[in-house]
């Protein structure tokens, strides 16, 4: 099995898990890898 070399990994930070209820999503936040190593970054707050 080979490791893709490019891969974005994604994080939510929610309220809870019921949009019913009212929570959201309120940041999200990526990584780029290239090779196991970090090359991009971004970090949003959100107010959806």
């Amino acid at each position: 099995m080979s490791m893709a070399e490019s891969v974005v990994v994604l994080d939510f930070e929610t309220t809870g898990l019921s949009p019913d209820t009212g929570d959201r999503a309120i940041e999200i936040g990526a990584v780029r890898l290239e090779n196991g190593e970090v090359v991009e970054h971004f970090q949003e707050l959100m107010n959806p």
